[in-house]
């Protein structure tokens, strides 16, 4: 009444989950160094834009205030995160009008490593600006991925911007 069962006693399975294995490993290892590469990337992500919100904070705050070179060395400073270079880092100040425009003095407005403690004037950024003026801190990192595969970038630009009004005028 039941079904038909064949023995086969010169059947040979033994290797049969080592050949599983060795197809599932790639996807597996794939999976694993995936999660791991995104944690990293993501913690440099965090830790950037951390560092430049305190930057533009200490730009504008009252009984804080900063000057362009020490805005830079304070995103230097928090930028302590997971495998985070910060000598590669680079960060901009500029002024923001009520009206949009972009103001690039003092803070020469470009691009700047976050150790260059020479570039830019010892002027506040907000220091005799019209109501309404922000500060505008951007970073910008280039990460390298930990475990890097083939078909996938080895580096990874990462940017953070914070936009803060001023406090006093």
């Amino acid at each position: 009444m039941g079904g038909l069962v064949v023995w086969c006693r010169s059947c040979d399975d033994s290797g049969t989950s080592a050949v599983e294995f060795a197809l599932v490993l790639p996807l597996l290892l794939l999976v694993v160094f995936g999660i791991i590469n995104f944690g990293v990337v993501f913690s440099q992500q965090l830790t950037l834009n951390n560092a430049v919100r305190a930057g533009a904070r200490s730009g504008v705050v009252v009984g804080q205030l900063l000057d362009c070179p020490a805005i830079r060395a304070k995103v230097s400073g928090d930028l302590s995160g997971l495998a985070v270079d910060r000598a590669t880092a680079t960060v901009r100040v500029t002024l923001l009008t009520a009206a949009g425009v972009v103001v690039t003095t003092p803070c020469s407005g470009s691009f700047l490593s976050v150790t260059d403690q020479s570039t830019g004037s010892g002027a506040y950024p907000c220091a005799g600006s019209a109501p309404g003026t922000s500060v505008v801190v951007e970073g910008q990192y280039t990460s390298s991925i930990p475990v890097s595969f083939p078909p996938f970038p080895t580096t990874l630009p990462l940017s953070a911007k914070a936009v803060y009004v001023c406090e006093f005028s």
